[in-house]
């Protein structure tokens, strides 16, 4: 038996679409396979089928629903495939080629970020800053260490160009982490004296509210 094309994504499609009564079907199938009528299966099977979910079997053979997408073309595909009594042998042959050829595209896939490994450093700088947070909070020793283990963090963003918002709010994290989470100095201080200076930390401000 083929799997599902779409994984987990199955249960969460409307049920009006063609890929999800198939696999809704897929299951009654499976289950009528290994269920145990007991002694009278003429009566058992009677029983069985008044809570068994057959609504999606019927409406793929009365009304089924229209091909809109690669999902439901394949889903389709797979309902002839599975019906052996529907197709013979090469024609069941033929099909599963043309379902290997086709399940790859049935899954949307999303582009790469452009920002992955600052977006990966960015999660590295927050766990070595927390744990720089919890040894100074309780004067424990490692403090030097946890610092120069952020630090190195810092330089390697410092060292990435980046190309997204995203990437831009893990670089202004690193300006937050060297205030130690206080807000960035909006004053005319050391820090925000001359209006270039003031309007870079404007910047960090957005950034980071962004988050």
């Amino acid at each position: 038996m083929l799997n599902d094309p779409r994984g987990a994504n199955a249960e969460g499609m409307s049920q009006n679409t063609m890929a999800a009564l198939v696999f809704r079907h897929r299951r009654y199938r499976t289950a009528y396979a290994v269920a145990d009528f007991g002694n009278d299966e003429v009566a058992g099977e009677r029983e069985w089928l008044k809570s068994a979910d057959t609504a999606a079997g019927d409406t793929l053979t009365t009304n089924p629903p229209l091909v809109t997408s690669a999902a439901d073309l394949v889903a389709a595909l797979t309902f002839i495939v599975e019906d052996e009594a529907f197709v013979c042998d090469s024609h069941k042959r033929l099909l599963e080629r043309a379902l290997t050829f086709l399940t790859p595209w049935s899954t949307p896939t999303l582009p790469p970020q452009p920002d992955a490994e600052l977006m990966s450093l960015g999660v590295a700088l927050d766990a070595a800053w927390a744990s720089q947070d919890a040894i100074e909070e309780t004067g424990g020793a490692g403090f030097d260490e946890a610092y120069a283990a952020a630090l190195a963090v810092a330089g390697r963003i410092e060292a990435l160009p980046a190309t997204t918002l995203a990437g831009l709010q893990v670089k202004a994290r690193v300006v937050a982490w060297c205030h130690g989470g206080e807000p960035i100095p909006t004053d005319d201080t050391v820090d925000g004296r001359t209006t270039d200076m003031r309007m870079v930390a404007a910047l960090l401000r957005d950034l980071l509210a962004a988050v």
